[in-house]
């Protein structure tokens, strides 16, 4: 019985971890219009990853219009969940120099986890 209980606390524990599809798509949902606002075209993102810790989500995005031509670059955000709602506080598309921009957030949301900003390397231009 110790052992079935230890067993499902870990399933739990890493149930936790994983991104729901739920909370996927209200992020890319509230980030589209954010980087709509920077493209001359209407965009559809596809997530390359998104983190989320807390109440916080750093999503790095690939926007292609919606006729299917490909953007300039890719696309990043910073999101906080308010009352069960994604709000983007940051949203930038580019090909370089968006580690820079990254900076720059970590340093104006402080309340953000830092981990929350950690991606595979290389992702983010």
């Amino acid at each position: 019985m110790r052992l079935l209980m230890i067993l499902l606390g870990m399933i739990v524990a890493v149930g936790l971890n994983a991104q729901p599809k739920g909370h996927q798509t209200a992020i890319l949902a509230a980030l589209n219009p954010a980087l709509r606002k920077m493209s001359a075209v209407d965009l559809k993102l596809k997530a390359l990853e998104i983190r989320i810790q807390g109440d916080w989500a750093f999503a790095v995005v690939e926007p292609t219009a919606v006729d299917g031509r490909a953007a300039d670059g890719v696309g990043i955000g910073l999101l906080q969940r308010v009352k069960g709602k994604w709000l983007v506080r940051e949203a930038e598309i580019g090909s370089d120099g968006l580690t820079d921009s990254v900076k720059a957030w970590r340093k104006k949301h402080p309340r953000a986890p830092a981990t929350v900003f950690k991606t595979k390397p290389g992702l983010v231009p």
